[in-house]
């Protein structure tokens, strides 16, 4: 028995089935387990019915899967056993589709609430290789900003460079928090972080490093108080002309007004320092004449 149909001893010249139902004609065995059979074919006849006749290819099969009659009882259990197997596939496939929408779902959710904070805004597309360039910023000893704002390329800022100027590796990135919520991405000066840190934002184009480096001037400007922080002020000023940034017309006039006065501050104290000058080698000449 094959699958529940009988396979018999056939004749030459005999009709015969394969298991796909096919109607073949029997020619020999050969005697290895396989046989000899050509198809059946049809043609139009005389009449203009159609008439069947048997076609002179020689085709070798395995006599075992050769039948006297269509093979419906074995497809059937074939395509049964088939369709349950399609059923489970798609429930499986089902199960597993439900679980990657979840887990995209849950992807993007924490995405979301990533970049909702501001220092990781570009959290998933620094993920994704997209990082371009880093907006560098300087801080006092007390952490807060100094006006040093610098643009770096993404290799200029994160690689490592040996004393002789050869790049030897990445600098150690890391992400920075304290109890307040306060989150920043800092570059250690080298790779296994026994150096400074450097405070950094990550941007995907030098417009963004650009317009970033502009709020943050703004941010200073909007803090300008003639009577202090001098120095931020000097340094924001330098920054701004740096990078291409407009300043405020009242920090302009101060900051020039206070480059003014060191420098007359200067020129004061080197013209003293001239006068001490030229009083010792007066000093010197009239006592060797």
């Amino acid at each position: 028995m094959a699958d529940g149909i009988e396979a018999r001893e056939h004749t030459a010249g005999q009709t015969v089935y394969n298991r796909d139902g096919r109607k073949l004609y029997y020619r020999r065995d050969l005697g290895d387990g396989t046989a000899i059979v050509s198809r059946w074919l049809k043609t139009e006849g005389w009449d203009g019915e159609a008439e069947e006749y048997v076609s002179d290819e020689p085709i070798i099969v395995n006599g075992s899967q050769l039948f006297k009659a269509p093979p419906t009882e074995a497809l059937s259990t074939e395509v049964a056993d088939l369709n349950g197997k399609i059923a489970a596939a798609k429930q499986e496939l089902s199960f597993v589709q439900h679980q990657a929408t979840a887990a995209e779902n849950e992807r993007d959710r924490l995405m979301d609430a990533l970049t909702a904070v501001e220092p990781l805004r570009n959290i998933e597309r620094f993920i994704a290789g997209e990082i371009t360039h880093f907006v560098v910023v300087g801080e006092s000893y007390g952490g807060e900003p100094n006006g040093d704002v610098g643009i770096e390329t993404f290799e200029q800022a994160i690689t490592q460079f040996s004393d002789r100027g050869r790049a030897n590796g990445m600098k150690l990135m890391s992400l920075f928090g304290d109890s307040k919520g306060k989150l920043d991405f800092r570059i250690n000066h080298y790779s296994e972080g026994s150096g400074s840190w450097q405070r950094v934002i990550p941007c995907i184009s030098e417009n963004e490093a650009k317009a970033t480096s502009a709020q943050l001037l703004e941010s200073l400007w909007q803090t300008f108080d003639p009577s202090r922080n001098t120095y931020a002020i000097a340094q924001g000023v330098n920054a701004a002309e740096a990078l291409g940034l407009p300043v405020p017309a009242n920090v302009r006039t101060h900051f020039d007004a206070k480059t003014a006065e060191a420098l007359s501050s200067n020129v004061e104290k080197a013209r003293e320092a001239l006068a001490a000058a030229e009083a010792k080698l007066a000093a010197l000449t009239k006592t060797e004449a």
